[in-house]
């Protein structure tokens, strides 16, 4: 039982609060230190905040960053 608790408990988000947020244009901008947030939870979609007209129709662009360590 202790090894399941302890694979779940390295799976589960530490308790760090979030110290710093950005919002960049693309996930390859996001920098050194951060985690984008590039899929939702629910629909397991793109996460992108605004939605720009591209060629094809509209493209997701804008991504949150996150970070328990920077800031």
């Amino acid at each position: 039982m202790s090894k399941v608790l302890t694979s779940l408990g390295g799976a589960l988000p530490d308790e760090r609060p979030l110290l710093s947020l950005q919002i960049v244009e693309s996930l390859a901008k996001c920098p050194a230190g951060y985690w984008a947030v590039s899929r939702t939870y629910d629909e397991d979609a793109d996460a992108g905040l605004l939605r720009q007209a591209g060629l094809f129709g509209k493209k997701p662009s804008h991504y949150i960053c996150l970070s328990k360590s920077e800031g």
